[in-house]
């Protein structure tokens, strides 16, 4: 009797330590993996301060997308599948008697963890 106890116990220990190391991986252990991208805005070579007012910011993933006004860089988008997404991000700036509009896309598939998007490429000049 002692025997066939132990392995019973034996067993579902071994069957309580997969559940939980499958539930304390990321996503569960079934694939649903998350994502998360992390955006650095640059001007003219340099961190984007916020000097010419917020940042229009849309993301684009899994076919719908989002724009949000933005101040804050970096900026952060959390708990996304594992897709292909792409972030714009567009400024206003006022020059003269008018203003400038610049904008700047990112994209790609995204992996698990952390993903850095640098928009360097946007110049008032």
């Amino acid at each position: 009797m002692t025997r066939s106890w132990s392995k019973s116990l034996l067993l579902w220990t071994l069957l309580v330590g997969a559940l939980l190391v499958i539930g304390c991986t990321p996503g569960g252990g079934g694939g649903g993996d998350k994502a998360y991208i992390v955006s650095y805005v640059y001007l003219d070579g340099e961190l984007y301060d916020g000097r010419y007012g917020p940042m229009e910011v849309t993301l684009t993933h899994s076919g719908t997308a989002k724009t949000v006004d933005l101040l804050e860089n970096p900026f952060t988008f959390t708990d996304l599948p594992v897709a292909f997404a792409s972030v714009k991000v567009q400024l206003v700036i006022p020059q003269g008697g008018g203003v400038l509009t610049i904008r700047e896309e990112v994209g790609r598939t995204l992996r698990a963890g952390e993903n850095v998007f640098q928009f360097t490429g946007l110049n008032t000049n």
